[in-house]
């Protein structure tokens, strides 16, 4: 069934509960709920169904998601489904445009959980308390710098406590340059040290991060291009030197194609085929893919989505 896409307050969660050391580069997304998923600003709501297909025969078509934004373009609710049955539902407040509060009723097993926010006057969050039904609440309490990245983080689980100390490097134009970032847990550390070029539109370039792991350093590079609108055109990823993964996306910042890569040869193809509306979005999405591995040797409809739409008055 559909990846169900969990929203950034539960990859907060995530990150967390698991002390995860790749972070993005800015630790508050400026872009709408709306702009994240390439939709226009007047969407109100979007219902997405599922069908899946074998043998290039689609099955029965099902609702898997069910999403609602606000006038600000921010997520106020969100449904969950599968096999037409609501798995779990996650509600959002907001006060100055800023997110404070959200709650997750988990329909399926019943693991509800509520995570609440105090932000600075830039909208950046300084404490953040989650809390799980029958387990302890997670505190994270956050400094940032002159331009709002992370300084220092604290994260208390009961008894537990984890710090973790950034060091912030910017290049001439304030732009940021470097972001080395050290978690210590008694006598266990770990460590990653994110590098940013930028192309002359002032663009994110090139990412390269390297994981200290205290037996094992891992090395990911980046490389971006754009295509003139400035949505992203291609995602290149390398891993310890090797190629790894290559994404492609439309003019729309839509996903178009994904290669996956094993000893420098293809182990797996996937394409995205779109439809849109007059106002730009999308409004069925058909999957192709070719395991290479398993011996496909051309790609097959595998999955369609169908997105039905509702915008602003």
């Amino acid at each position: 069934m559909y990846f169900m896409k969990k929203h950034f307050i539960y990859i907060l969660t995530l990150l967390i509960l698991t002390i995860s050391l790749i972070g993005s580069i800015h630790q508050k997304n400026d872009k709408t709920d709306l702009e994240k998923v390439n939709l226009s600003s007047d969407v109100k709501r979007v219902k997405t169904f599922e069908n899946v297909i074998v043998k290039d025969r689609e099955l029965v078509e099902e609702l898997v998601l069910d999403y609602e934004y606000n006038s600000n373009g921010n997520l106020i609710r969100e449904l969950h489904y599968s096999d037409s049955n609501l798995v779990f539902e996650i509600d959002y407040e907001y006060e100055n445009e800023y997110l404070v509060r959200s709650k997750k009723i988990d329909k399926k097993f019943g693991m509800n959980s509520s995570s609440s926010f105090t932000n600075n006057k830039d909208g950046y969050p300084v404490e953040t308390i989650l809390e799980f039904e029958k387990l302890s609440s997670t505190k994270l309490l956050s400094k940032y710098d002159h331009n709002n990245y992370l300084k220092s983080q604290k994260i208390i689980n009961g008894n537990d406590t984890s710090n973790i100390v950034y060091t912030n490097i910017y290049y001439p134009n304030n732009k940021i340059r470097s972001i080395e970032k050290i978690q210590k847990k008694g006598r266990k550390f770990l460590s990653a040290l994110t590098k940013y070029k930028y192309d002359d539109e002032g663009r994110i370039s090139e990412m390269l991060i390297e994981i200290d792991n205290s037996s094992a350093v891992d090395r990911k590079l980046i490389i971006y291009k754009y295509h003139s609108n400035g949505k992203a055109e291609s995602i290149t990823e390398f891993k310890n030197s090797k190629l790894d993964l290559v994404t492609y996306f439309d003019i729309h910042g839509n996903e178009i194609e994904i290669k996956t890569y094993q000893n420098a040869s293809i182990s797996k193809w996937e394409k995205f085929k779109y439809s849109y509306d007059d106002k730009g979005n999308w409004i069925e999405k058909y999957f192709l893919k070719m395991d290479v591995g398993k011996g496909d040797d051309k790609l097959k409809k595998y999955l369609k989505h169908r997105r039905e739409i509702e915008y602003k008055g």
